[in-house]
């Protein structure tokens, strides 16, 4: 009984959070430029996926969709942010986002129990490595950038967040596939949004194929790896208070 209340206060304190950094201009939806954005309220969605059940993993995902087309219908100026007044484009990405994340989680869990610290840092560092040869080839083919400094562009990215995970896990290793999870999830959400926008919107139709593929690569290098950044950093020490808070009831 006792966990269904903590359950449903929970969902219910991450909900109005959620709501409010929809609601509130340049809070959970920040525009650095007319058509670059940066999305935060996905940390208390990927919150909820890592602390409550399923059902209301998914209710915060909702919710989500539903605060991004709001936002979209109160406040969008640019045809980017007008493409998110239809719900498939807002709403379906943030949900599916939500249940991708929860299952991720669960398999990052299932890594934890089945492998040791060192096998998990060691599929990571794959992992990461592709993505940043992929950062690295972005900075090089489309930005013109020379071969050795977008090397050590994405290389010196690569080593921060190595030891941003390492810092915020090297005491309690249990913490590694939240930090894991949080950063990938977030990942995920920037290609979910994105994909919507190609499928369901006409915004880009004006472009080029190479010219939409650029700019989606982009986004997901830049924005996607910035959200990442932020949800590796806030994340993996909230979870960390609240698994001492719940552990202590």
């Amino acid at each position: 009984m006792f966990k269904n209340i903590r359950e449903m206060v929970l969902t219910s304190m991450l909900s109005a959070i959620i709501i409010i950094m929809s609601i509130v201009p340049q809070l959970g939806f920040i525009n650095i430029f007319p058509a670059v954005g940066i999305t935060l309220v996905h940390i208390p969605v990927l919150i909820g996926v890592m602390t409550l059940k399923r059902p209301s993993a998914l209710v915060l995902g909702l919710i989500f969709g539903l605060g991004s087309l709001f936002a979209a219908l109160t406040r969008a100026s640019t045809p980017v942010e007008l493409a998110f007044q239809n719900p498939l484009i807002s709403v379906l990405p943030r949900f599916l986002f939500a249940w991708i994340s929860y299952e991720l989680f669960q398999l990052s869990i299932w890594f934890q129990k089945k492998l040791n610290y060192k096998a998990n840092l060691v599929i990571v560092f794959v992992v990461l490595g592709l993505a940043f040869g992929l950062l690295g080839n972005y900075l090089y083919e489309y930005q013109n950038i020379d071969l050795y400094i977008s090397f050590i562009i994405s290389a010196s990215i690569f080593i921060l967040i190595i030891i941003l995970v390492y810092i915020q896990t090297k005491k309690r290793r249990n913490l590694f596939y939240v930090s894991i999870s949080a950063m990938f999830s977030t990942m995920i959400h920037t290609v979910l949004v994105l994909g919507s926008l190609s499928i369901f919107s006409d915004v880009l139709l004006s472009l080029a194929f190479g010219e939409i593929i650029e700019l989606i690569y982009g986004i997901l290098i830049t924005n996607g790896l910035l959200e990442a950044l932020l949800a590796l950093v806030v994340v993996t020490p909230i979870i960390s208070a609240l698994k001492i808070v719940m552990k202590n009831e």
